[in-house]
Protein backbone atom coordinates (compact mmCIF):
# COMPACT_ATOMS: atom_id res chain seq x y z
CA UNK A 1 0.00 0.00 0.00
CA UNK A 2 1.07 3.59 -0.53
CA UNK A 3 2.42 5.65 2.35
CA UNK A 4 0.06 8.15 3.94
CA UNK A 5 0.14 11.06 6.36
CA UNK A 6 -1.80 10.79 9.60
CA UNK A 7 -3.25 13.91 11.22
CA UNK A 8 -5.28 14.11 14.42
CA UNK A 9 -8.33 16.21 15.13
CA UNK A 10 -9.94 16.35 18.55
CA UNK A 11 -13.70 15.90 18.94
CA UNK A 12 -14.68 18.90 21.03
CA UNK A 13 -18.39 18.19 20.91
CA UNK A 14 -20.55 15.45 19.43
CA UNK A 15 -23.91 15.48 21.12
CA UNK A 16 -27.60 16.16 21.23
CA UNK A 17 -28.15 18.91 23.81
CA UNK A 18 -31.28 20.15 25.52
CA UNK A 19 -32.57 23.45 24.14
CA UNK A 20 -33.63 24.79 27.52
CA UNK A 21 -30.81 23.73 29.83
CA UNK A 22 -28.10 23.16 27.19
CA UNK A 23 -27.18 19.88 28.83
CA UNK A 24 -25.87 17.03 26.69
CA UNK A 25 -28.48 14.28 26.60
CA UNK A 26 -26.64 12.00 24.15
CA UNK A 27 -22.90 12.17 23.55
CA UNK A 28 -21.75 8.64 22.73
CA UNK A 29 -19.51 8.65 19.65
CA UNK A 30 -20.46 5.08 18.75
CA UNK A 31 -24.20 5.79 18.89
CA UNK A 32 -23.98 8.46 16.19
CA UNK A 33 -21.71 6.48 13.88
CA UNK A 34 -23.67 3.26 14.48
CA UNK A 35 -26.73 5.14 13.33
CA UNK A 36 -24.92 6.48 10.26
CA UNK A 37 -23.60 3.03 9.40
CA UNK A 38 -27.03 1.43 9.70
CA UNK A 39 -28.37 4.02 7.27
CA UNK A 40 -25.53 3.64 4.74
CA UNK A 41 -24.76 -0.08 4.68
CA UNK A 42 -27.73 -1.32 2.63
CA UNK A 43 -27.69 1.57 0.18
CA UNK A 44 -26.42 2.13 -3.30
CA UNK A 45 -23.85 4.86 -3.74
CA UNK A 46 -26.27 7.28 -5.39
CA UNK A 47 -28.48 7.16 -2.29
CA UNK A 48 -25.67 8.20 0.08
CA UNK A 49 -25.42 11.71 -1.32
CA UNK A 50 -25.15 14.59 1.14
CA UNK A 51 -25.05 17.90 -0.74
CA UNK A 52 -23.99 21.23 0.70
CA UNK A 53 -23.94 24.30 -1.53
CA UNK A 54 -22.43 22.96 -4.77
CA UNK A 55 -20.39 20.18 -3.16
CA UNK A 56 -21.52 16.60 -3.60
CA UNK A 57 -20.21 14.08 -1.08
CA UNK A 58 -21.03 10.36 -1.08
CA UNK A 59 -20.02 7.47 1.15
CA UNK A 60 -17.45 5.27 -0.55
CA UNK A 61 -17.21 2.83 2.37
CA UNK A 62 -17.74 2.50 6.14
CA UNK A 63 -16.51 -0.18 8.54
CA UNK A 64 -16.67 -0.70 12.30
CA UNK A 65 -13.48 -1.92 14.00
CA UNK A 66 -14.38 -2.93 17.54
CA UNK A 67 -15.71 0.42 18.86
CA UNK A 68 -13.96 2.57 16.26
CA UNK A 69 -14.98 3.46 12.72
CA UNK A 70 -13.34 3.82 9.35
CA UNK A 71 -15.33 6.18 7.15
CA UNK A 72 -14.34 6.79 3.53
CA UNK A 73 -16.18 9.61 1.81
CA UNK A 74 -16.19 10.35 -1.92
CA UNK A 75 -15.89 13.97 -3.03
CA UNK A 76 -17.26 14.46 -6.53
CA UNK A 77 -15.07 16.50 -8.88
CA UNK A 78 -15.74 17.90 -12.31
CA UNK A 79 -13.83 16.51 -15.26
CA UNK A 80 -14.40 17.61 -18.82
CA UNK A 81 -12.51 14.83 -20.59
CA UNK A 82 -13.95 11.75 -18.94
CA UNK A 83 -10.61 9.95 -19.24
CA UNK A 84 -8.16 8.85 -16.56
CA UNK A 85 -10.26 9.90 -13.60
CA UNK A 86 -11.02 7.59 -10.72
CA UNK A 87 -14.74 7.02 -10.51
CA UNK A 88 -17.47 5.11 -8.71
CA UNK A 89 -20.54 3.43 -10.15
CA UNK A 90 -23.70 5.24 -9.02
CA UNK A 91 -25.58 1.96 -8.78
CA UNK A 92 -22.81 0.17 -6.89
CA UNK A 93 -23.23 -0.71 -3.24
CA UNK A 94 -21.37 1.09 -0.47
CA UNK A 95 -17.89 -0.48 -0.39
CA UNK A 96 -17.74 -1.27 -4.11
CA UNK A 97 -14.27 -0.61 -5.46
CA UNK A 98 -13.53 2.50 -7.52
CA UNK A 99 -12.13 2.18 -11.02
CA UNK A 100 -9.74 4.21 -13.13
CA UNK A 101 -11.31 3.57 -16.50
CA UNK A 102 -13.34 6.03 -18.55
CA UNK A 103 -16.63 6.91 -16.93
CA UNK A 104 -20.03 7.59 -18.40
CA UNK A 105 -23.33 8.92 -17.14
CA UNK A 106 -23.56 6.27 -14.42
CA UNK A 107 -20.13 7.10 -12.99
CA UNK A 108 -19.16 9.61 -10.31
CA UNK A 109 -15.63 10.98 -10.79
CA UNK A 110 -13.95 12.07 -7.60
CA UNK A 111 -11.41 11.55 -4.84
CA UNK A 112 -11.71 9.68 -1.54
CA UNK A 113 -11.25 11.10 1.96
CA UNK A 114 -10.26 8.66 4.74
CA UNK A 115 -11.24 9.11 8.40
CA UNK A 116 -10.56 6.91 11.42
CA UNK A 117 -12.87 7.76 14.33
CA UNK A 118 -11.51 6.68 17.72
CA UNK A 119 -14.34 6.45 20.23
CA UNK A 120 -11.98 5.61 23.10
CA UNK A 121 -9.83 8.73 22.71
CA UNK A 122 -12.47 10.92 21.05
CA UNK A 123 -10.14 11.72 18.18
CA UNK A 124 -10.47 11.71 14.39
CA UNK A 125 -7.40 10.68 12.41
CA UNK A 126 -7.28 11.57 8.73
CA UNK A 127 -5.28 9.28 6.44
CA UNK A 128 -4.03 11.40 3.55
CA UNK A 129 -2.78 9.44 0.57
CA UNK A 130 -1.44 11.05 -2.56
CA UNK A 131 -4.53 12.04 -4.50
CA UNK A 132 -6.97 11.92 -1.60
CA UNK A 133 -8.67 14.77 0.22
CA UNK A 134 -7.62 15.66 3.76
CA UNK A 135 -10.46 18.11 4.40
CA UNK A 136 -11.73 17.30 7.88
CA UNK A 137 -14.86 19.41 7.37
CA UNK A 138 -16.17 16.84 4.88
CA UNK A 139 -16.86 14.42 7.73
CA UNK A 140 -18.43 16.93 10.11
CA UNK A 141 -20.71 18.30 7.42
CA UNK A 142 -21.62 14.81 6.19
CA UNK A 143 -22.72 13.68 9.65
CA UNK A 144 -24.62 16.93 10.24
CA UNK A 145 -26.49 16.51 6.96
CA UNK A 146 -27.36 12.91 7.81
CA UNK A 147 -28.57 13.85 11.28
CA UNK A 148 -30.79 16.64 9.98
CA UNK A 149 -32.22 14.87 6.95
CA UNK A 150 -32.27 11.13 7.56
CA UNK A 151 -31.57 10.18 11.18
CA UNK A 152 -34.16 8.73 13.55
CA UNK A 153 -33.39 11.57 15.95
CA UNK A 154 -34.58 14.38 13.67
CA UNK A 155 -38.08 15.71 14.35
CA UNK A 156 -39.35 16.47 10.86
CA UNK A 157 -42.37 18.42 9.71
CA UNK A 158 -43.67 19.49 6.31
CA UNK A 159 -43.26 23.01 5.01
CA UNK A 160 -46.40 25.15 5.20
CA UNK A 161 -46.75 25.02 1.43
CA UNK A 162 -46.64 21.23 1.44
CA UNK A 163 -43.09 21.09 0.19
CA UNK A 164 -40.13 19.15 1.54
CA UNK A 165 -39.38 18.15 5.10
CA UNK A 166 -37.84 20.57 7.54
CA UNK A 167 -36.30 19.80 10.89
CA UNK A 168 -37.85 21.31 14.00
CA UNK A 169 -35.01 19.93 16.10
CA UNK A 170 -34.00 16.56 17.49
CA UNK A 171 -35.37 14.13 20.05
CA UNK A 172 -33.26 11.52 21.83
CA UNK A 173 -36.46 9.52 22.33
CA UNK A 174 -39.62 10.28 20.40
CA UNK A 175 -41.84 9.78 23.41
CA UNK A 176 -40.11 12.28 25.69
CA UNK A 177 -41.06 15.31 23.57
CA UNK A 178 -37.97 17.32 24.59
CA UNK A 179 -36.36 19.08 21.65
CA UNK A 180 -32.55 19.06 21.32
CA UNK A 181 -29.98 20.50 18.96
CA UNK A 182 -27.12 18.59 17.33
CA UNK A 183 -23.47 19.65 17.62
CA UNK A 184 -20.41 18.17 15.93
CA UNK A 185 -17.31 20.29 16.42
CA UNK A 186 -13.67 19.29 15.99
CA UNK A 187 -10.38 21.15 16.22
CA UNK A 188 -6.83 20.55 15.09
CA UNK A 189 -5.02 18.53 17.75
CA UNK A 190 -1.91 20.30 19.00
CA UNK A 191 0.89 17.84 19.69
CA UNK A 192 1.06 17.77 23.48
CA UNK A 193 4.78 17.00 23.48
CA UNK A 194 5.60 20.49 22.17
CA UNK A 195 3.19 22.34 24.43
CA UNK A 196 4.15 20.29 27.47
CA UNK A 197 7.85 20.86 26.87
CA UNK A 198 7.21 24.59 26.95
CA UNK A 199 5.28 24.32 30.21
CA UNK A 200 7.87 22.11 31.90
CA UNK A 201 10.54 24.63 30.96
CA UNK A 202 8.51 27.79 31.54
CA UNK A 203 11.33 29.53 33.47
CA UNK A 204 13.75 28.79 30.62
CA UNK A 205 11.62 30.54 27.99
CA UNK A 206 13.72 33.64 27.40
CA UNK A 207 12.22 35.16 24.26
CA UNK A 208 9.06 35.20 22.17
CA UNK A 209 9.47 35.49 18.42
CA UNK A 210 6.77 37.04 16.24
CA UNK A 211 6.53 37.28 12.47
CA UNK A 212 4.34 39.84 10.74
CA UNK A 213 3.64 41.01 7.21
CA UNK A 214 4.29 44.76 7.02
CA UNK A 215 4.41 47.46 4.37
CA UNK A 216 7.65 49.41 4.63
CA UNK A 217 8.01 52.83 3.00
CA UNK A 218 11.22 54.07 1.47
CA UNK A 219 11.53 56.92 3.96
CA UNK A 220 11.41 54.58 7.01
CA UNK A 221 14.37 54.93 9.34
CA UNK A 222 17.05 52.38 8.57
CA UNK A 223 17.68 52.01 12.29
CA UNK A 224 14.26 50.42 12.58
CA UNK A 225 14.45 48.06 9.61
CA UNK A 226 17.55 47.22 7.68
CA UNK A 227 15.81 47.12 4.31
CA UNK A 228 18.32 48.78 1.96
CA UNK A 229 19.29 45.51 0.21
CA UNK A 230 15.62 44.63 -0.16
CA UNK A 231 14.73 48.08 -1.50
CA UNK A 232 17.52 47.82 -4.04
CA UNK A 233 16.25 44.42 -5.15
CA UNK A 234 12.73 45.69 -5.72
CA UNK A 235 13.62 49.16 -7.02
CA UNK A 236 13.33 48.12 -10.66
CA UNK A 237 10.09 46.19 -10.14
CA UNK A 238 7.78 48.82 -8.65
CA UNK A 239 7.57 52.51 -7.90
CA UNK A 240 9.99 52.16 -5.00
CA UNK A 241 7.76 53.91 -2.51
CA UNK A 242 6.88 50.82 -0.46
CA UNK A 243 7.31 47.06 -0.29
CA UNK A 244 5.61 44.16 1.49
CA UNK A 245 7.97 42.16 3.66
CA UNK A 246 7.98 39.85 6.67
CA UNK A 247 9.43 41.24 9.86
CA UNK A 248 10.74 38.87 12.52
CA UNK A 249 10.97 40.38 15.96
CA UNK A 250 12.31 38.81 19.16
CA UNK A 251 11.14 40.09 22.54
CA UNK A 252 12.67 39.11 25.92
CA UNK A 253 10.11 37.55 28.28
CA UNK A 254 9.93 35.97 31.71
CA UNK A 255 7.09 33.69 32.74
CA UNK A 256 6.62 33.30 36.48
CA UNK A 257 4.67 30.04 36.40
CA UNK A 258 3.34 27.25 34.20
CA UNK A 259 -0.14 28.76 34.59
CA UNK A 260 0.99 32.10 33.18
CA UNK A 261 2.59 30.50 30.13
CA UNK A 262 -0.38 28.13 29.69
CA UNK A 263 -2.76 31.09 29.63
CA UNK A 264 -0.59 32.79 27.00
CA UNK A 265 -0.53 29.64 24.82
CA UNK A 266 -4.29 29.18 25.18
CA UNK A 267 -4.88 32.68 23.83
CA UNK A 268 -2.69 31.90 20.80
CA UNK A 269 -4.11 28.51 19.86
CA UNK A 270 -6.98 28.64 17.44
CA UNK A 271 -5.98 32.06 16.09
CA UNK A 272 -3.92 33.33 13.18
CA UNK A 273 -1.07 33.99 15.61
CA UNK A 274 -0.43 30.29 16.05
CA UNK A 275 1.40 30.41 12.72
CA UNK A 276 3.58 33.33 13.69
CA UNK A 277 4.68 32.90 17.30
CA UNK A 278 7.71 30.96 18.52
CA UNK A 279 9.28 30.44 21.93
CA UNK A 280 13.03 30.38 22.60
CA UNK A 281 14.10 27.95 25.33
CA UNK A 282 17.60 28.50 26.69
CA UNK A 283 19.17 26.12 29.22
CA UNK A 284 22.82 25.44 30.10
CA UNK A 285 22.72 22.36 27.87
CA UNK A 286 20.86 23.58 24.78
CA UNK A 287 18.94 26.33 23.04
CA UNK A 288 16.01 25.76 20.73
CA UNK A 289 12.95 27.48 19.30
CA UNK A 290 9.51 25.86 19.35
CA UNK A 291 6.60 26.96 17.15
CA UNK A 292 3.06 25.88 17.97
CA UNK A 293 2.10 25.74 14.30
CA UNK A 294 4.67 22.98 13.78
CA UNK A 295 3.20 20.98 16.60
CA UNK A 296 0.10 19.64 14.88
CA UNK A 297 0.17 15.92 15.52
CA UNK A 298 1.00 14.35 12.17
CA UNK A 299 3.17 11.52 10.94
CA UNK A 300 3.98 9.90 7.61
CA UNK A 301 3.59 6.13 7.83
CA UNK A 302 3.79 3.03 5.69
CA UNK A 303 0.76 0.86 6.39
CA UNK A 304 1.64 -2.80 6.80
CA UNK A 305 1.69 -4.54 3.45
CA UNK A 306 3.78 -7.65 4.07
CA UNK A 307 1.13 -9.81 5.75
CA UNK A 308 -1.12 -12.33 4.07
CA UNK A 309 -3.90 -10.86 1.94
CA UNK A 310 -2.63 -7.27 2.26
CA UNK A 311 -0.17 -7.83 -0.58
CA UNK A 312 -3.15 -8.71 -2.75
CA UNK A 313 -4.92 -5.40 -2.16
CA UNK A 314 -5.47 -3.68 -5.51
CA UNK A 315 -3.90 -0.33 -6.17
CA UNK A 316 -5.43 2.97 -5.13
CA UNK A 317 -8.11 3.96 -4.20
CA UNK A 318 -8.44 1.69 -1.17
CA UNK A 319 -11.67 0.65 0.49
CA UNK A 320 -12.27 0.79 4.23
CA UNK A 321 -11.77 -2.97 4.34
CA UNK A 322 -8.34 -2.58 2.71
CA UNK A 323 -7.27 -0.11 5.39
CA UNK A 324 -8.70 -2.27 8.18
CA UNK A 325 -6.82 -5.36 6.98
CA UNK A 326 -3.60 -3.40 6.97
CA UNK A 327 -4.21 -2.06 10.48
CA UNK A 328 -4.91 -5.52 11.94
CA UNK A 329 -1.22 -6.41 12.20
CA UNK A 330 -0.06 -3.08 13.63
CA UNK A 331 -2.14 -0.73 15.79
CA UNK A 332 -0.61 2.29 14.08
CA UNK A 333 -3.57 4.61 14.73
CA UNK A 334 -3.70 4.09 18.50
CA UNK A 335 0.08 4.25 18.78
CA UNK A 336 0.07 7.52 16.87
CA UNK A 337 -2.63 9.01 19.11
CA UNK A 338 -0.81 7.98 22.27
CA UNK A 339 2.60 9.10 21.03
CA UNK A 340 1.18 12.49 20.11
CA UNK A 341 -0.20 12.91 23.62
CA UNK A 342 2.93 12.03 25.50
CA UNK A 343 6.17 13.78 26.44
CA UNK A 344 9.28 11.66 26.48
CA UNK A 345 12.56 12.76 28.07
CA UNK A 346 11.90 16.48 28.20
CA UNK A 347 14.53 18.63 29.85
CA UNK A 348 13.36 20.36 33.01
CA UNK A 349 14.79 23.47 34.58
CA UNK A 350 17.72 21.85 36.34
CA UNK A 351 18.87 20.16 33.16
CA UNK A 352 17.70 16.72 34.30
CA UNK A 353 15.64 14.42 32.13
CA UNK A 354 12.02 13.76 33.00
CA UNK A 355 9.37 11.61 31.38
CA UNK A 356 5.83 12.86 31.60
CA UNK A 357 2.68 11.31 30.18
CA UNK A 358 -0.49 13.23 29.40
CA UNK A 359 -3.85 11.53 29.71
CA UNK A 360 -5.98 11.50 26.58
Amino acid sequence: MDSCTLKIFEIEKLSLSDYKEHKERLNDVCVFFDSLSSFLKPRRLVNTLMANDETEVYCYDIKKIENDYLVVLWLKIADSTGFGVTSLDKTGAVGSRATRRKFGKNKIPGVPAYFYISSQYKKIVTLEFKGSSGDSSLLTQYLRDYMHNFSKYADHARDDDGGGKKSNGFMVKKKDGRLCYFSFEIKRFINTSVEKELLLNYSSVTNVITKSEVEVFSDAESSLFNIKPIMKLFSDQNDGSSIQTTVRMQVPVKFESEEELSSYITNIKGTYDVNNVGFVISTPSYKRTLYLNNSQAKEKVELVNSIADVTDIPVWPYTANDIARSLEADHVINRFILASSRVVSTTVNDGASKDSEVAV
